[in-house]
């Protein structure tokens, strides 16, 4: 019975945790998208992808830019794309150079432009690659998409560590604010049959909410998710709303959020409501798709472990 207690405790925690992480990877993805996050983080890699001069003495990323191609994935003429995929870097790089003149359209490109293969880095790549392919067009742009895939793969962890230091400062933000104390939610779940039966019927009402979610509606983004996580709606008024129900179904089991006359009166007190804070800001900063796998592996342990009569009450 004491370890059932302890795994609907955990249930309770966990789905806490995944309420608010989903008001915070909401509000990320809201914020991510208000400063263009992921069309910068993407100009800033093909900038150190692309780096050197064209022919004409400009920046090479410029003319890339300033294709038709490209042009027709940006909004407005300074505009630039969050994602633009391998096939069309090829295509681009090679239509930048491959003049069509001569016996080696490549081979005159690339020698057009300016300084050597070691003072203008993106003529000293394109004449390695070319290097490995010659004038065969094909293999010369496949080489470009694989390089630029790994060009994306190092943008990509830049994105991450940028977003994941967003979640930890709102996810501060939002413990704070609602007084989300790990230790003091973990005592109140602990003495309250009543809230840990509520707490477990909204984590699995939880789990159903988010799987209907993400079968209906996903987050295109060029960013893989979890495919068993929730779809989160990048907007700021999705995140208000997401909030608002947060508050309404934490209410709705007994536990009430805020601090009220919660406020610590001894050192042991303050200690322990500081480590409850922190816990709970790292633990809501890993992200709803975190704490949704969770939850959804513990509510089959749960199931799996409870004896008939108990799941007839569930």
């Amino acid at each position: 019975m004491f370890g059932m207690e302890s795994l609907d405790v955990m249930i309770g925690i966990i789905t806490i945790y995944l309420i608010f992480a989903l008001a915070c990877t909401a509000i990320v993805e809201a914020y991510s998208a208000w400063r263009d996050v992921r069309s910068k983080n993407l100009e800033v890699a093909l900038k150190e992808f692309l780096h050197g001069q064209n022919t004409d003495g400009g920046q090479f990323v410029d003319a890339f830019f300033a294709h038709p191609i490209v042009q027709t994935l940006s909004v407005g003429e300074h505009g630039r794309p969050s994602y633009i995929t391998p096939e069309i870097v090829g295509q681009v790089v090679a239509s930048l150079i491959n003049k069509k003149e001569g016996d080696s359209p490549l081979r005159t490109g690339i020698a057009m432009l300016p300084g050597t293969i070691l003072d203008n880095r993106i003529k000293g790549l394109l004449d390695a690659l070319y290097g490995e392919t010659g004038e065969n067009l094909a293999a010369f742009r496949k080489l470009i998409e694989n390089h630029y895939d790994e060009a994306m793969d190092r943008a990509s962890g830049w994105y991450k560590r940028k977003t994941q230091l967003y979640a930890l400062v709102i996810s501060a933000f939002l413990v704070i604010f609602a007084n989300v104390d790990t230790v003091s939610l973990a005592n109140s779940l602990s003495s309250n049959p009543a809230a840990r039966a509520k707490m477990v019927e909204l984590a699995q009402k939880t789990l159903d909410a988010a799987k209907t979610t993400d079968s209906s509606t996903k987050t295109t983004t060029p960013d893989a998710q979890d495919p068993g996580a929730p779809a989160i709606n990048a907007g700021d008024r999705a995140a208000a709303e997401t909030l608002a129900k947060a508050y309404s179904n934490l209410s709705s089991a007994g536990i009430q959020l805020g601090w009220k006359d919660d406020y610590p009166d001894s050192l042991g007190a303050v200690i322990s409501k500081i480590f409850g804070l922190l816990v709970s800001i790292l633990a809501i900063s890993l992200g709803a798709p975190f704490w949704f796998d969770i939850l959804n592996r513990v509510m089959q342990v749960r199931a799996a472990g409870a004896s008939p009569r108990e799941k007839s009450k569930t």
